[in-house]
């Protein structure tokens, strides 16, 4: 087993006030932090995010900003916050909930309560285009090169070069910018069920933005984990489902990320209910109808 290096340690043990008696590391989650499961002498339980890279140090203090500014019930306590360099950040140990998938109907009309709530909220948040990349053209880049996206073989050649006009025009009647609390990261890893209260995690992307984007983006995951279709969910949305299937699309396509492996895979099991999301909101035809034989058909 790992062990946690003994600056890091003494850090950790002075956010506690209290000596540590075990730290182990956690897996999972697609970020690049270094997560561990930390436990005092006291009996103190905390989950600490270790910023050991200058993207995932980026994305902790975005995420610390957000903690500063932002508190709802959802959100996991804050047992602490060192900025300097790894910065650190203890949570609340949330290893003891229930964290999807599998889904119940319960937990998915839980978790859309949760999303409601967050957008509702009111917080001083950056906005989208300070958090994210805002120029959102996803389908017009696919367009001047296709080649990584087909190579999915998700979708023929000529049903990408029939639809691509509409699916980016669609698109392009809708923005990220908006005036909403808004997570931008809504995933199965980031839900966690007890009995008491459901937490939602990893605030590193939250920003002033569009709700309907942020709930949009959540819907392809939650359908392709056994939840209901997006559209059920999302009625007469086809401007967000061709924006969402397009930002998909763009990031599945990217090469793989070796500080982040499962990234690439994770976003690629969304872009199937993505796409067909749009394929059905734009009345589009069915995925490699009329190409070649053994054209690969989308899910539906």
């Amino acid at each position: 087993m790992l062990a946690l290096e003994e600056p890091i340690a003494a850090r950790i043990e002075s956010l506690l006030g209290d000596r540590l008696a075990a730290a182990h590391p956690v897996s999972g989650g697609y970020g690049s932090a270094q997560r561990w499961l930390a436990t005092t002498r006291g009996g103190a339980a905390v989950f600490v995010k270790i910023g050991a890279t200058p993207v995932s140090a980026r994305f902790l203090r975005q995420e610390a900003l957000v903690y500063e500014r932002l508190r709802i019930p959802c959100m996991p306590e804050v047992h602490g916050w060192d900025g300097a360099w790894p910065p650190l950040l203890l949570l609340t140990d949330l290893s003891g909930g229930v964290w999807p998938p599998p889904w119940t109907s319960g937990m998915v009309g839980r978790a859309l309560q949760v999303i409601d709530a967050v957008h509702g909220a009111s917080a001083p948040l950056p906005k989208y285009a300070d958090v994210h990349d805002a120029s959102e053209d996803w389908w017009d880049r696919l367009a001047a090169a296709p080649e990584a996206f087909l190579a999915l073989k998700l979708v023929s050649p000529g049903w990408f070069d029939r639809n691509v006009e509409l699916l980016g025009s669609s698109a392009r009647t809708v923005t990220g910018a908006g005036s909403s609390v808004t997570h931008f990261d809504l995933r199965s890893d980031n839900f966690c069920f007890s009995r008491e209260r459901t937490h939602l995690v990893d605030w590193s992307h939250a920003c002033l933005g569009n709700a309907r984007l942020d709930l949009g983006l959540f819907l392809p995951g939650l359908n392709a984990e056994g939840g209901p279709p997006p559209e059920a969910v999302l009625p007469d949305a086809a401007a967000v489902a061709s924006w969402v299937a397009g930002f998909f699309a763009w990031h599945a396509s990217k090469p793989h990320i070796p500080t982040a492996p499962g990234v690439r895979t994770m976003q690629r099991i969304h872009l199937g209910p993505a796409l067909s999301w749009a394929a059905r909101a734009l009345s589009l035809e069915p995925f490699g109808a009329g190409d070649r034989p053994g054209a690969t058909r989308g899910s539906g």
